[in-house]
């Protein structure tokens, strides 16, 4: 039969023998929706059953001569051609996306006809490519083969790449060796949250803060999933106003992405303003005190405040320097405070006046203020024993209406103030 004759004879057999091997497991292309990587690859793990989204020349199944699927049910295979089959696609990727795959390279053939297999990634329609697998005849020997190798490929840029798995039959057109591949069939995005924390505790959403919020996000993929490739650093806000938010993502090294945001951040480091108003500064003791305190926090608003009004004759307040002091606190919890001050004298027109405020009866006041006159009028002219007189008659006729034009307690105030003159 010659040499010839014998090699295309054992081919057949062997032939006969794949296609006997894989009649159990070669699934039929039907026409299905294809599920798409988060770096573009279509049908990437061949988990339609089939090698939809693939150019070229591939058998897809589940089991081959002991290979399984090192990742999900199926994988593909490319017999040598006459002299070269291949698969490719083409898919976009961003800088960084992690490609994974698996080959093996299983002889069908003996030396010297050094049948080959690789798998290569290029930038589509650049020259050059990345072989991240191959192996031949030479390396496994007559009828040898490989275990599954993993292998992995790292995106250099953001651009349009291109897979390309090829099988040569080295000399001939007989006895076709395979090289199979799978790649990773991630097609689940990985889950994310978003947690936050404020002057280094726990923040819940909707609350009023007074420091700065760090949110922090935790990614993680499933189970023999691709794994993760980014998540996004925490993000720290800083900006005093509410219904604040950020969002963040993370990226599996097979493209998916998935985003969570925090909302309801509310940010207020401004403390509460206190204010007094309506204050004279300086009050005789004939007059009216009446002095208001309000609050204002323009964000998150007064939680609690001791503000309060002050209002009264002068004179109770007594002579001298008074100080009102108010604080607040807002929602935040950010603390506030105004203070003003305001003092009370007395002169003889302003006990003049008093004591015609206090007296019921118009004579009296007029002998008391005349009175309180005269002894301004001694002490002006430095006359002291006089006007210590005239101040002593001055008591004398409170105390004499006492219970009649003036009231006791308006008598003990009047004969005080006199003192003071």
């Amino acid at each position: 039969m010659g040499k010839f004759g014998i090699k295309h004879g054992m081919q057949a057999l062997r032939s006969l023998a794949v296609v006997a091997a894989c009649a159990a497991t070669v699934v039929a292309a039907p026409v299905v929706a294809s599920a798409s990587t988060g770096s573009g690859l279509v049908n990437p793990g061949f988990e339609a059953g089939n090698s939809s989204g693939w150019s070229g020349s591939a058998l897809v199944t589940s089991q081959y001569a002991g290979y399984t699927a090192p990742d999900g049910h199926y994988f593909a295979m490319v017999t040598g051609g006459c002299p070269t089959d291949t698969l490719s696609q083409s898919f976009t990727a961003h800088a960084g996306q992690i490609l994974t795959g698996w080959s093996f390279f299983k002889a069908n053939d003996y030396l010297p006809y050094n049948d080959s297999g690789s798998v290569q990634l290029s930038v589509t329609g650049a020259g050059t490519a990345a072989t991240v697998f191959t192996s031949s005849i030479n390396q496994v020997g007559s009828y040898g083969e490989t275990p599954w190798q993993q292998w992995s490929y790292t995106a250099p840029a953001d651009g349009q790449y291109t897979i390309r798995i090829s099988s040569s039959n080295a000399s001939d057109c007989a006895n076709s060796s395979v090289i199979g591949i799978d790649l990773r069939s991630d097609t689940t995005a990985p889950t994310i949250s978003a947690s936050a924390t404020s002057n280094g505790s726990p923040y819940t959403s909707g609350t009023w803060t007074n420091h700065d919020v760090t949110v922090h996000y935790t990614c993680a993929d499933e189970p023999g999933g691709s794994g993760v490739a980014s998540v996004t650093p925490d993000q720290v806000v800083s900006t005093d106003g509410e219904g604040q938010s950020v969002t963040g993502s993370c990226t599996d090294n097979a493209g998916n992405t998935a985003s969570a945001s925090f909302t309801g951040i509310r940010i207020d480091t401004a403390a509460p303003v206190v204010t007094f108003n309506g204050n004279a500064g300086t009050y005789g003791v004939d007059e009216q005190v009446s002095i208001t305190c309000s609050t204002a926090d323009s964000l998150s608003g007064v939680v609690s405040s001791a503000c309060a009004d002050t209002a009264g004759p002068a004179y109770a307040f007594g002579l001298g320097s008074h100080t009102l002091t108010a604080g607040a606190i807002d929602n935040a919890g950010n603390e506030g405070s105004g203070t003003t001050t305001f003092n009370v004298l007395v002169t003889p027109t302003g006990l003049c006046n008093l004591a015609a405020q206090f007296s019921t009866n118009s004579d009296v006041a007029s002998g008391l203020c005349d009175k309180i006159t005269a002894a301004s009028q001694a002490a002006a002219r430095g006359q002291a024993k006089p006007r210590a007189n005239i101040l002593s008659a001055f008591d004398h006729q409170v105390s004499a209406q006492t219970g009649k034009a003036l009231t006791s307690q308006q008598a003990e105030v009047l004969t005080r103030l006199s003192t003071a003159l």
